[in-house]
């Protein structure tokens, strides 16, 4: 059985080894982000959160939000879910309680980037089956090689 809940100090590091097993999506340029975002939010930040799916004491996926001042939307951030339970709905059910937790904060419309490069496709399926839009595709943004993905998504 799959749980959600708030993201704890202690789960940090396996969420980064779960992300470290997706070299294409989880570069350490993008893994990097994420101790300074988890400690705005153990620190008390209101405008983030992040959740983590377990199953048993195991962490298996995360995935968060943070606002971003320069789109004045909520961003999600750090979807990922362990190789082993793949495709068994747990991203979709990280994304919908992302959405539901930032539809209660009054957001609208969330915004969410990805790497687009070989090899990252699934990732850019899923986004688009679960009802986000592509908008934008910037061809090397990160670094060449690594290009970036704007998916945008109603919330209603």
């Amino acid at each position: 059985m799959i749980a959600l809940r708030n993201i704890q100090e202690q789960d940090t590091e396996a969420v980064k080894s779960i992300m470290r097993q997706y070299e294409l999506q989880f570069p350490e340029i993008v893994i990097n982000y994420y101790p300074d975002r988890w400690a705005n939010y153990f620190n008390g930040s209101s405008r983030s959160e992040y959740w983590v799916a377990v199953c048993g004491e195991e962490v298996v996926g995360h995935a968060g939000f943070l606002f971003n001042n320069d789109l004045n939307l909520y961003e999600i951030v750090g979807v990922v879910v362990s190789p082993k339970y793949k495709r068994q709905g747990i991203g979709r059910k990280l994304l919908d309680k992302v959405c539901e937790r930032i539809r209660q904060r009054g957001g609208k419309k969330v915004v969410l980037f990805t790497l687009g490069h070989p090899g990252n496709e699934d990732t850019l399926r899923f986004y688009k089956s679960t009802g986000y839009v592509e908008e934008k595709y910037e061809l090397d943004y990160f670094r060449p090689g690594y290009s970036r993905v704007t998916f945008t998504k109603e919330l209603v």
